[in-house]
């Protein structure tokens, strides 16, 4: 992510948390928290819903670094979570404790722990492979520099091979954000030219798998769109399946991409029409003739308390802002964008520093003792929306009364039992999560079974106060920052 402290090149990662004792509890156990899928829910591809992990960053590769990022703690806290799809990266380190690349050397001692490291790499992916959860690999080689080429031909041979024996690996993204010198400080042109090669191994060894070039923080951002589009000149499309962005929105909230111009900020679709608008970009580059997809790898929000940092909320506004952030993103998904993936950064803090922005993107509190508010938001949308496929954009005219100009509505339909599917939330920066007010939906269904109001919290549905005429179902609901959504099953 932009700015982010763990990476400052390639090989070098700063410290970004303290160490600490483990917690006297463990998650081995979590099995017994994963949320209850619904009864429609089925079994038919990818979700669209993820989360970015970090399964090298703790002790047994960083010495300053705790233990809580070690996959013992996370994979049963994304099983409570109910996520099926994770963004993982392994980095071509040097450092004798976490190599992964010889860089040369060849004493028999260096060679078994680098060989110990890779191992460990892939135990890791093969607790993921039994899990039954997905991964978007991002490989980060090194950029142009003294044994870069020999460096770089060790570790694509090397990662080619891991991709090539997990079938959980899906997906693999060629670098982090080298739009940014803190990741990579060669060219856009070095960058192509770097991981063509990659490309060519890992696709021999996996051709299924699919490969994602970019990882541009953020998604309108002048200077990274133009490095983007640079690398693309250069024939970065060759060789790619799908495009990877970071929409981070820095303080703006999910209404409204900040740094699109393509709309006055005042529009009621700012977002939509931004997303929208940036996939059409990418299509008038792509000369190739390949069909491209899209993943977002990275979005969020920071809950740091003290000072104001990049993107920081605080942690009711954070699930406030996940909640409608997936929403729009599910709706844009259902209308045409191809995006196959979006993962929000991250699963749990990267530390406790009060005022560093850095360390406060989680669901889960650095040392795994607290969920945040937005985790229960999350666990509650990938309860009911895990299934993407198994919902369709639909385009019903529902009337609010008395609605403040601040209401979203998004309609879909569940295409399993046909149940509607009503979105809504007010985007008024000025209030707070705990404030709501009633409001009256008139939905144009003739007919309709039970309807129930979920919310993106730990609230339990709710049966909604309903009435039938004229060929109109009106509902009153509980309308608040935190989005909600209505279930109206079809009369039987």
């Amino acid at each position: 992510m932009l700015l982010r402290c763990d990476i400052v090149e390639v090989a070098v990662i700063r410290r970004c948390v303290a160490y600490a004792l483990a917690p006297v509890w463990l998650l081995a156990l979590a099995d017994a928290y994963a949320g209850e899928r619904p009864a429609h829910a089925g079994n038919q591809g990818q979700s669209l819903l993820g989360v970015a992990g970090h399964f090298l960053h703790h002790d047994l590769f960083f010495p300053n670094h705790s233990r809580f990022w070690r996959i013992e703690f996370t994979l049963p806290l994304l099983k409570e979570l109910g996520i099926t799809t994770v963004h993982e990266q392994v980095y071509a380190l040097t450092a004798p404790q976490r190599m992964l690349v010889s860089d040369g050397r060849t004493e028999p001692a260096i060679l078994r722990r680098r060989d110990a490291n890779r191992h460990a790499v892939g135990d890791w992916l093969s607790q993921y492979d039994r899990a039954g959860i997905s991964v978007v690999l991002s490989v980060l080689g090194q950029a142009p520099g003294p044994r870069s080429s020999e460096n770089n031909a060790e570790f694509s041979t090397w990662v080619a091979e891991l991709i090539a024996s997990h079938p959980s690996v899906t997906a693999v993204q060629l670098h982090n954000e080298p739009n940014l010198r803190s990741f990579w400080r060669g060219t856009p042109e070095d960058y192509v030219d770097t991981y063509r090669s990659y490309a060519a191994k890992i696709r021999a060894k996996r051709p299924d798998v699919k490969l994602l070039v970019g990882a541009i923080s953020s998604l309108w951002w002048g200077p990274g769109v133009q490095w983007l589009k640079r690398a693309v000149d250069y024939g970065l499309l060759e060789f790619a399946d799908g495009i990877v962005m970071h929409p981070y929105n820095v303080d703006a909230p999910p209404e409204i991409d900040p740094q699109w111009r393509g709309a006055p900020g005042s529009d009621p679709d700012h977002r939509e029409k931004a997303l929208h608008a940036f996939w059409a970009e990418i299509g008038r580059w792509n000369t190739t003739g390949r069909p491209l997809t899209l993943y977002f790898t990275e979005f969020g929000y920071n809950t740091a308390t003290k000072g104001r940092g990049w993107g920081h909320v605080d942690e009711n506004k954070q699930a406030d802002y996940l909640s409608r952030c997936i929403l729009i993103f599910q709706d844009v998904r259902l209308r045409g964008l191809p995006l196959e993936g979006i993962y929000w950064y991250d699963l749990k803090d990267d530390g406790e520093t009060p005022d560093n922005p850095q360390h406060h993107f989680g669901l889960i509190n650095w040392n795994l003792t607290y969920r945040k508010p937005a985790f229960f938001a999350y666990q509650a949308i990938t309860r009911f929306f895990h299934d993407t496929w198994n919902f369709e954009a639909v385009d019903l005219k529902v009337v609010p009364s008395e609605a403040p100009a601040t209401l979203k509505l998004k309609t879909w339909r569940r295409k399993s039992d046909g149940a509607t599917i009503v979105a809504f939330w007010n985007s008024d920066p000025s209030l707070s999560s705990s404030e709501s007010t009633r409001l009256k939906l008139t939905i144009p269904l003739a007919r309709a079974g039970s309807v129930r109001q979920f919310s993106a919290s730990e609230a339990e549905p709710r049966t909604v106060e309903t009435t039938a005429g004229d060929g109109a179902l009106q509902a009153i609901v509980e309308l608040s920052t935190r989005a909600s959504w209505l279930e109206i099953s079809p009369q039987r």
